[in-house]
């Protein structure tokens, strides 16, 4: 899912030049982090890039390496004209180039080998660079008008609600099975499993709804509203909620079969693991109700929630 979002910003927002060098003869896997906790001093047509980076989920499959970083230049952080803003970009390089930390050792999510990782003055050329805030892709389509921002919320919603679906899909099978006959033959399982099906299936409908309208808008060659941004966050929000939830009632109904190893039990352990996220951390929610309740005048959504547009 990460390296899907990361892959698909370089492939709508690189400059001409490094689009066709990565992705001119394949399809190469990007990906990284993009929380710009990185330093890159300006050097003629390109940037020294210094940093390590957190969470660098797909790096130990990819191609490329996505970083972000804080823009310097004589000796002060360069500010995006007509804001206070110090200017953060995102950084494409060879994954090669950079030195992989290792410790990925975690309750869940093992898979996505979400390893620390650094460069040291690595020069990358300014083709290989875009601002994580830009909202029209220079190739694609529509779509990319949801920016870093949408993707990335794109990509965990898809997460929670498959992820919420198979939890459910897995108990019912041992339900189903010779060693869940005490959860078949129990109408409290019977009642607690509907309403989980109940609150996944209304989490998706919130989800498509809130999709469905960002489409119809992005159709029209229009921009995201920031209501929409939010809308898109709570959505993402609650169904993570709802995948926790279920996921802890598949757990406790379970008995012996969900402590030992197995799905049930990997899927306890990324579904509270995949609850630590930024994106759907407790301030993203708070962000949300921000917006909702009328306060979020010259703001904007980022990955990390919502900031002063100046």
């Amino acid at each position: 899912m990460a390296a899907n979002v990361a892959t698909a910003s370089a492939a709508g927002f690189l400059p001409d030049e490094g689009f066709q060098a990565l992705f001119g003869n394949g399809r190469p896997v990007v990906a990284g982090a993009g929380a710009p906790t990185g330093k890159a001093v300006v050097e003629g047509d390109g940037y020294r890039l210094s940093g390590r980076w957190s969470y660098g989920s797909g790096c130990l499959n990819s191609d490329f390496i996505h970083a972000g970083a804080i823009v310097y230049e004589d000796g002060a952080p360069r500010v995006l004209p007509g804001t206070n803003t110090p200017e953060a970009r995102i950084f494409i390089f060879p994954t090669k180039d950079a030195e992989m930390l290792g410790n990925w050792d975690v309750l869940g999510l093992r898979a996505t080998g979400s390893v620390d990782y650094a460069v040291t003055d690595l020069f990358v050329p300014g083709e290989f660079t875009h601002l994580p805030s830009e909202i029209v892709g220079k190739r694609g389509g529509e779509g990319f008008r949801i920016g870093v921002v949408g993707l990335s919320a794109l990509g965990h919603t898809g997460f929670a609600l498959g992820h919420g679906r198979h939890v459910l899909d897995e108990l019912a099978k041992l339900a189903q099975s010779s060693g869940g006959r005490d959860l078949a033959g129990s109408d409290a399982f019977k009642q607690e499993f509907a309403a989980a099906e109940g609150k996944l299936r209304a989490a998706r409908a919130f989800c498509y709804e809130v999709w469905n309208d960002v489409l119809e808008t992005i159709s029209q060659g229009e921009a995201v509203a920031l209501r929409q941004f939010t809308l898109i966050r709570l959505a993402l929000s609650h169904a993570t909620t709802v995948m926790m939830e279920n996921s802890i009632f598949a757990h406790r109904v379970s008995g012996g079969a969900g402590l030992r190893a197995g799905w049930l039990q990997r899927a306890f352990r990324d579904s509270l693991s995949a609850t630590q996220h930024l994106v759907v951390s407790d301030k993203a929610l708070r962000d949300c109700g921000h917006d909702l309740l009328g306060f979020a005048t010259d703001m904007k959504w980022t990955p990390r929630g919502l900031v002063n547009v100046s």
